[in-house]
């Protein structure tokens, strides 16, 4: 997808809007760039949620 893709996803899936969620919804296009790695990007999701949930709550937003 594309980030305006992911955005609007992203959205519509909450009903509302957090900074957070949208950068998270098009962290996973940051692979494009090539300094990280689909891996990284694409499956490492619980990863990143646990460690916001535990590191910095107020974030977990971007780990939906």
């Amino acid at each position: 997808m594309y980030p305006l893709t992911h955005i609007y996803f992203i959205d519509k899936l909450l009903k509302r809007r957090s900074d957070l969620a949208r950068l998270g919804s098009i962290f996973p296009d940051t692979n494009c760039a090539g300094f990280i790695s689909f891996e990284v990007t694409h499956k490492s999701g619980i990863d990143l949620y646990n460690f916001l949930k535990k590191k910095a709550p107020w974030m977990l937003d971007f780990a939906i």
